[in-house]
């Protein structure tokens, strides 16, 4: 900006040098010197005041032209101002020409780089777009494979698991159908049978606790009503009453039109003195068994326990109608004639079921202790020599029989008690 100053001001000066040159050589100028010369007597004051102009004017020239001496060493400075400033100019002129010239180049090349870059991001964010979804389809179909392998894991595993349990199942269902058949073989019906060997009540007792343990370990182990009905009979024999009363309910749930059933918890109730309720449960199985001996004996083995002897002895001979050559219902309606003091058609009764069954030691047993209430020592002694021969047993329930009591003071009564004794002792 200080060059551009210089060459304006060499530029004033050299048009006022120009103005003062030429206002020398004017006719006006040289009359104005002439009149300054020689100035007239009397001027007016127009003239006065363009004589004061002339004046000035003069002594202008006179200026510039003390300048003009010294115009050699100006025209140098504004020479050289102008070289400088020429210089200056050019400069700025190549330097703008090549900024010019090199302008694009520079434009290209930045265009190239931004070109370059503006790639760059794009491949990158490209790059990492593609990553990104490749990861998120990984992630997904891995999630999706783990889920699908998961899945087929625990259906495998819980069909592995259902066949287990079924395999457990059925191994506990075999168990089960074991120990309830062996209880069976070895328990007879309570209607049949009122006891039971001590070995035999040993091992019935050893099946219950497996029976017991078995169904601990798998609760939901069902048991028909036929498993409950032989529970039923094995508690019985041990003696535990009140549980096989409850397996018979168990069992009558199940299957509520069973007379056996019916027979039995009849049976197990005359056990803990529960008449009535006995007498009803065998009245339930004669009306779905009227023409079952066993319903009418069981019956009648419970009113003869609680002292009705003569509905007992209806109920033995309809059994006996029903099932003639059943020795138990001949014994068991000798007894019923021998509590009501019949003892004539007892013996009757006895010695049938002894023509039928000669071996069952009870009949002996009762036949004798019928003797023995009627007073016939010898025949007395006889029979229970015979029971006790088939059942050795009998004798340890001679002391305490009462109805040995009529004849326990008779000679051959003493001699065979002394020589049962003797014979145990040896």
């Amino acid at each position: 900006m200080s060059h551009y100053r210089g060459v304006v001001w060499v530029f004033c000066v050299c048009l006022a040098l120009n103005g003062a040159a030429t206002w020398q050589n004017s006719p006006l100028t040289a009359r104005a010197v002439a009149q300054t010369e020689s100035p007239p007597a009397s001027l007016s004051d127009q003239e006065r005041q363009e004589l004061e102009e002339l004046r000035e004017a003069e002594r202008i020239r006179e200026a510039i032209e003390e300048n003009l001496e010294n115009s050699g060493e100006i025209q140098r400075l504004i020479q050289s101002e102008v070289d400088r400033t020429f210089d200056s100019s050019t400069d700025l002129i190549n330097i703008l020409l090549t900024v010019l010239t090199l302008l694009p180049i520079f434009a290209a090349i930045g265009l190239l780089l931004l070109r370059r870059s503006v790639i760059n991001q794009i491949v990158s964010e490209t790059r990492k777009q593609l990553r990104e979804e490749v990861e998120r389809q990984l992630t997904e179909e891995v999630t999706s494979e783990l889920a699908e392998q998961a899945k087929q894991f625990n259906h495998e595993i819980e069909t592995l698991k259902t066949g287990f349990i079924e395999q457990i199942s059925n191994l506990q269902s075999l168990f089960k159908e074991q120990i309830v058949q062996a209880i069976d073989n070895l328990t007879p019906s309570p209607a049949q049978q009122d006891t039971v060997a001590p070995e035999v009540k040993r091992r019935i007792q050893e099946l219950t606790e497996q029976l017991n343990t078995l169904k601990s370990a798998a609760p939901e182990l069902l048991l028909t009503a036929d498993d409950h009905a032989t529970e039923g009979e094995a508690f019985y024999f041990e003696g535990r009453y009140e549980d096989a009363l409850k397996s018979y309910d168990k069992a009558i749930q199940l299957q509520p039109n069973n007379p056996t059933v019916w027979i039995n918890r009849a049976i197990t109730l005359r056990r803990l003195e529960r008449f009535e309720e006995a007498i009803a449960s065998h009245n339930q199985a004669l009306e779905l068994a009227p023409n079952s001996p066993r319903a009418w004996y069981s019956k009648g083995y419970t009113l003869r326990t609680f002292e009705r002897y003569e509905e007992a002895l209806a109920c033995y001979e309809h059994t006996l109608e029903l099932e003639p050559n059943a020795f138990r219902t001949w014994d068991n309606h000798g007894s019923a004639l021998k509590e009501m003091g019949r003892y004539e058609e007892a013996i009757a009764s006895y010695d049938q079921a002894i023509a039928i069954n000669p071996d069952y030691p009870n009949v002996w047993n009762h036949k004798a202790r019928c003797y023995a209430q009627w007073g016939k020592v010898e025949l007395a002694i006889d029979c229970l020599q015979k029971s006790i021969e088939l059942q050795p047993e009998y004798f340890n329930d001679i002391a305490t029989e009462p109805d040995f009591n009529p004849i326990r003071e008779a000679v051959k009564f003493k001699q065979l008690i002394r020589a049962r004794q003797l014979s145990q002792i040896i």
